[in-house]
């Protein structure tokens, strides 16, 4: 998907699934958006700290980090960059904690490409969460 609001924009995915990275690959190929990727919370702690990140993409089960903690984490250091949480553990975490960890969007695994696309374009221009629920 083309799209300008992406273009020469830094995300950060911290994943550990390569099945999810692999969709999130495509979901961005002809954005122009530049990806990092991130298996383990450390991981993505030091590639956020180390790089100029646009906004996080991060899923809240990890190998080695509690997800809201690494939300929280994130956002007191650079509270200006996004965070989109997704998560196929819907039943775990709730909209509200998410939101009081510091996340500035949610969205349900599994998700179809233009909602995960527009839910982070969403997250960039600092607008409103476009949904918290899932969407296929």
């Amino acid at each position: 998907m083309t799209c300008r609001g992406l273009l020469n924009k830094t995300i950060l995915v911290i994943e550990d699934s390569h099945v999810c990275t692999d969709l999130i690959r495509a979901y961005f190929r002809k954005s122009g958006a530049n990806l990092l990727f991130a298996k383990k919370g450390s991981e993505g702690w030091r590639l956020f700290m180390n790089n100029d990140v646009d906004i996080v993409l991060a899923d809240l089960r990890l190998p080695d980090t509690e997800g809201l903690s690494l939300v929280t984490r994130l956002k007191k250091s650079k509270p200006h960059i996004p965070v989109v949480v997704q998560t196929a553990c819907t039943f775990d975490y709730s909209r509200e904690e998410c939101k009081k960890a510091g996340c500035d969007s949610y969205i349900a695994k599994p998700y179809a490409g233009r909602v995960f696309i527009s839910t982070v374009l969403a997250a960039l221009e600092g607008k409103e969460p476009l949904h918290f629920k899932n969407h296929s």
